[in-house]
């Protein structure tokens, strides 16, 4: 039987243990909250949530808080259409229509308000994919074709599993799986 002394013990052993992966998740999670953006999401698309850190499987929670400590997995911002004007690309979820649905949106603001256009979706997923914006340069698609891009580009991934980029090309987007 544990005693009282024991349990304070085990208590303090579990806070030294998990306070430094707190430490290197939370700020990943600090970006999360858009305000306006969810506001405006809601109004679009009742029933959909940007994706947080929390609503990633535990395996992939650990690896984007890694490779995106300060970042929200649900939002991105960048120049994706032109140079001089910034957008939100955002990735959406649903529990509400039988079962896991996601989309991927484009957000643009107007008068302090959001308009959304969408880039994939709403579709069926087994697990939720993230969204970070990847800068201007040349990138290899899965059937080897070059894509040279002159602006920021959204990328849409299922951790270790694929990823497809969004750019903005000749007034349209366009999108492009990527090699691994």
């Amino acid at each position: 039987m544990m005693t009282n002394e024991d349990m304070r013990r085990r208590t303090r052993w579990l806070a030294v243990l998990f306070f430094p992966l707190s430490l290197w998740i939370a700020p990943a999670m600090a970006g999360c909250g858009q305000g306006q953006v969810d506001e405006s999401l809601q109004k679009s698309f009742p029933g959909w949530r940007i994706v947080s850190l929390e609503d990633l499987r535990l395996d992939d929670q650990g690896l984007w808080a890694k490779a995106h400590p300060e970042d929200c997995p649900g939002v991105a911002s960048g120049h994706f259409r032109s140079k001089t004007s910034q957008a939100l690309a955002v990735t959406a979820f649903s529990t509400s229509h039988g079962g896991l649905q996601q989309m991927l949106l484009v957000a643009n603001a107007n008068d302090g308000k959001y308009g959304f256009q969408v880039l994939d979706g709403p579709q069926k997923v087994a697990y939720l994919s993230v969204v970070s914006r990847v800068p201007p340069g040349e990138y290899s698609g899965s059937t080897g074709k070059k894509i040279k891009v002159q602006g920021d580009s959204i990328l849409y991934e299922a951790i270790e599993a694929g990823s497809v980029l969004y750019y903005f090309e000749n007034g349209k987007y366009r999108s492009e799986s990527l090699a691994e």
